[in-house]
C-alpha cells in the first residue's frame, strides 16, 4: 500500500506542473506466461492488465520518467465443498472459489521516440526499466448464499477457527475468504513497445508491445520452456526473466496547454 501511494503521489505532483512536455498514458491488455514451473503457485499462463504513465524530462525530449501498475491474473478454480458441523455430520455444499494472482507498481526511465521516427509523431517505439514490488496472493472464498447462514456465530466460530485460520465467520453471514498465501518481492521490469497514431495531431492511438518482469525472490523455475533462437529468447535468458506479458491497447495524448488553459483559469477564479 505504500508503493501504491508513492506512485499517486509522484503522479499528482507531475499532473501540477504547467509545462509543455510530452505526457502519455498507456491502458492495455494483454496475455502473461511464466518462463518455467514455480511449483504449485503462481505459475500458469492467464491474462494480465497494465497502466503506464510517462512524461519527458524536456520538451520532446527522448528521455522520460515512467509509473507502471500491472495486475497479472494466474488462473481461478471452481469447485464446491462442504463443511464439518459440531455435530459431526457434513453441511449442505458450498460454492468455492480460488485465485492466484499478483498486483505490480514499478516507476523507472524510458527511452523513446517522442516525435515519432518521420518527425511527426505517428510511429513511436520506446524502451522502458522500471524498479518496484510484486505483490503475490492466493485466496480461497466459501459462499453458500443466503439459503445456508451462520446464525450462531459463537460455536460455529470456534470450532471452524481450529481447522482455518485468520477467518472473520461473522462479518458475512453468506460468504467467507482465506487468504492462503501471500509475498511480496522486488520487481525489474522491462518494457518493449510502441506507440502508433495514425494522423499527427491525434490524440489517442495504438500501445503494443513485450514487458518482461524479474522477481528475484521468486524461486528459480527447475524447467525453462524452449524457445527458438531470437532476440526474445536471448532476453529471457540473458535477463533471467520469470514473467512475459504480449500486451495490446490504446495510447491517451495529454494536451499540456489545454491543461494550462484550466488551471489558469483556476486562478484567475481564485482571485476574484
Amino acid at each position: 500500500f505504500l508503493m501504491i501511494y508513492l506512485l499517486s503521489l509522484l503522479i499528482f505532483i507531475s499532473f501540477s506542473h504547467t509545462t509543455n512536455k510530452a505526457e502519455l498514458i498507456e491502458i492495455s491488455f494483454g496475455t502473461n506466461q511464466p518462463t518455467g514451473e514455480f511449483g504449485d503457485r503462481y505459475a500458469d499462463d492467464g491474462f494480465s492488465f497494465r497502466v503506464s504513465y510517462s512524461k519527458s524530462f524536456e520538451n520532446n525530449g527522448l528521455f522520460k520518467y515512467q509509473y507502471s501498475g500491472q495486475y497479472i491474473h494466474f488462473g481461478t478454480n471452481y469447485y464446491t465443498d462442504q463443511f464439518l458441523m459440531e455435530s459431526g455430520l457434513y453441511g449442505p455444499s458450498v460454492n468455492v472459489r480460488n485465485r492466484e494472482q499478483a498486483f505490480l507498481f514499478s516507476a523507472g526511465l524510458r527511452l523513446t521516440a517522442t516525435q515519432g521516427i518521420s518527425k511527426k509523431g505517428m510511429f513511436r517505439p520506446y524502451v522502458g526499466s522500471s524498479i518496484g514490488l510484486a505483490f503475490f496472493n492466493e485466496k480461497t472464498i466459501w459462499d453458500w448464499g443466503n439459503d445456508f447462514q451462520f446464525d450462531d456465530c459463537s460455536g460455529t466460530e470456534i470450532l471452524l477457527s481450529i481447522l482455518f485460520q485468520d477467518i472473520d465467520w461473522c462479518d458475512n453471514n453468506s460468504s467467507m475468504q482465506n487468504t492462503l498465501h501471500s509475498k511480496v518481492e522486488p520487481v525489474f521490469t522491462l518494457d518493449l513497445g510502441t506507440n502508433l497514431f495514425f494522423k499527427e495531431n491525434q490524440k489517442i492511438g495504438v500501445d503494443f508491445g513485450v514487458r518482461y518482469n524479474m522477481v528475484t525472490g521468486l524461486k528459480k523455475p527447475s524447467v525453462v520452456y524452449d524457445y527458438e533462437n531470437d532476440t526474445h529468447s536471448y532476453i529471457i535468458d540473458k535477463l533471467k526473466v520469470d514473467y512475459y506479458t504480449i500486451y495490446f491497447g490504446l495510447s491517451f495524448k495529454l494536451d499540456p496547454l489545454r491543461k494550462d488553459k484550466r488551471k489558469s483559469k483556476r486562478d484567475k477564479g481564485r482571485h476574484i
